[in-house]
């Protein structure tokens, strides 16, 4: 141990003991967390729902200026005990609109390489508790840590989204959540870079933050052998990325996948991207690209998204195949064992795209949408799959469609992948709880809402929850609990949830009584299959 280290334990010894001495009366408990030392410095949080907070950490050098678009780099030292009281802002982003597509507008600061830890306030000395590293969703575009409940549930006045304090303090585990870089930001590539960076900088982010969580989380009661990454839509495509790239390899312990799908852009597609957006902000001709964007304001940067192609389900600055993060599609490396083995779960949500396809009004129009989204070739065989009939409107048929093609039918796909070729065990759920808040009910089981549950918010006090939500709120922190203490989520008197089988495709209804089943939609899920694969 190095001498500053020692110094910053010996600080912060003195610290968590200041007011024991000279007759001076010890604060209670719950006044404020101990001083912690991170191998930069000192820390103090603060208590929130019984756990202890420390929020705003830095986990990289802000990457601004010569730092643009390279690797993330150490943090430097700071003197004093620093506050970590706030959660930091988001990284420089268009917002996303309620549909989970670009928006309008811009937001965030550069400065945004920062996480987040949560630890049970009655955690003892010397525990070592599970920890669960969250990425969160929004596309590699949008979203934050800071992310209100707001976005998805139309309210106003709600707490932050991915708060880890409840989870923390009900689950006896040490909760982390962080930033990455995004957009055009976080994910570029062009011959200028060549050879010294990668162009999936948010990528190279995360492994950032967990190589942090490594040398840091015993500090605040934390396992680093037992690290769970779990991520939601952008955050569980990312924890895909993260299985299968070597620079990830023994970072974590346990994978976990929410409504997410694993594909990397090709890197001559990134390319081309990249040269669009070169020409959108008048950098093509410079004589030094690289300088010539980085002399631009970040949100000039993030605005010109607006003018880059977008395909169907996927986004423009994306995580792509780079040779060096990512050696080839994940799907292709999970096929070959190539992968981080660990116990795994996937799951999705039975109505993902709920919020989306209001246009979709009248059966031409829906058999409109399949075909592009298909090819004429194959709509009528789509339209026998999912007819109307079916359904109870147009609209709800294609939400259905879109929700299978994209995330249910590729959850089995990945779980076959990887129960195929590890021994480590793998899980499948299929998330069916419709939240009874009035505002959301008629949405079904929409994409992220499981995250409500997960992250313990079914308090009422924000909007309207009744005791089934609650019910089905203790099952999946039991679940998702257990699953990183020891990488089964089998425990605490739960329904039994049945190991992957990928002849038999067992999975776990959650709902307000959980329950196995198998084969999920075993017809339709071949059918994308033999379309896409």
């Amino acid at each position: 141990m190095g001498t500053f280290h020692r110094l910053i334990l010996a600080t912060a010894a003195l610290a968590a003991g200041c007011g024991q001495g000279n007759g001076d009366t010890a604060p209670p408990a719950a006044a404020v967390p101990a001083v912690v030392a991170v191998t930069a410095g000192l820390l103090q949080g603060s208590r929130e729902n019984d756990a202890d907070a420390y929020q705003g950490i830095p986990y990289a050098a802000p990457p601004v200026g010569e730092l643009r678009w390279a690797p993330p780099q150490p943090v430097a030292h700071w003197a004093g005990v620093r506050e970590a009281k706030t959660l930091p802002p988001p990284c420089p982003q268009t917002p996303a609109s309620d549909d989970g597509s670009s928006g309008s507008g811009y937001q965030g600061v550069e400065d945004c390489l920062y996480l987040n830890v949560w630890t049970p306030a009655a955690r003892t000395p010397g525990d070592r508790l599970p920890v669960m590293f969250f990425i969160h969703g929004g596309g590699n575009f949008a979203g934050s840590t800071a992310e209100s409940i707001d976005f998805i549930l139309n309210t106003s006045g709600g707490p932050a989204w991915y708060d880890g304090s409840r989870l923390a303090a009900r689950g006896n585990v040490v909760v982390v959540t962080a930033n990455y870089r995004l957009g055009p930001l976080g994910f570029i590539r062009h011959a200028a870079m060549r050879p010294a960076n990668t162009g999936n900088f948010g990528l190279l982010d995360q492994v950032a933050a967990l190589e942090w969580v490594q040398e840091n989380i015993a500090v605040f009661g934390g396992d680093s052998g037992r690290v769970m990454i779990f991520g939601e839509s952008g955050g569980a495509y990312n924890v895909c990325a993260l299985m299968t790239s070597p620079l990830a390899r023994g970072l974590f312990a346990r994978a976990l996948m929410q409504s997410g799908v694993c594909y990397l852009h090709p890197e001559s597609l990134m390319e081309q991207y990249t040269d669009d957006l070169l020409q959108e902000v008048g950098c093509s001709g410079a004589p030094d690209v690289m300088q010539c964007l980085r002399d631009l304001p970040a949100e000039d940067l993030i605005l010109a998204q607006s003018a880059q192609p977008k395909g169907l389900g996927s986004f423009t600055f994306h995580p792509f195949i780079d040779g060096y993060f990512a050696l080839d599609q994940p799907l292709a490396v999970l096929a070959r064992g190539e992968h981080n083995r660990v116990p795994f779960v996937i799951g999705s949500n039975a109505a993902e795209y709920a919020h989306r396809f209001e246009n979709v009004t009248t059966e031409l129009i829906y058999r409109t949408t399949v075909a592009q989204m298909v090819g004429v070739q194959h709509v009528d065989a789509a339209l026998q799959m999912y007819p109307v009939s079916d359904y109870a409107s147009p609209r709800e048929a294609m939400v259905q469609v879109m929700s299978d093609r994209n995330i249910t039918c590729t959850a089995r796909k990945i779980a076959r992948q990887v129960s195929a070729v590890q021994g480590e065990p793998v899980y499948r759920y299929h998330f069916r709880r419709i939240l009874s808040a009035p505002e959301r009910h008629a949405d079904g089981a929409y994409h992220g809402s499981e995250l409500l549950y997960v992250f313990q918010h079914m308090d009422g006090v924000h909007f309207f929850a009744n005791d089934d939500d609650r019910v089905v709120e203790s099952h999946l922190l039991h679940y998702w609990t257990q699953f990183a203490a020891g990488g089964d989520p089998n425990g605490a008197n739960l329904p039994f949830w049945q190991e992957y089988d990928p002849v038999t495709d067992p999975y776990q209804i959650l709902d307000v009584v959980p329950a196995g089943d198998v084969l999920l939609k075993d017809d339709k899920c071949s059918f994308w299959d033999n379309l896409f694969y």
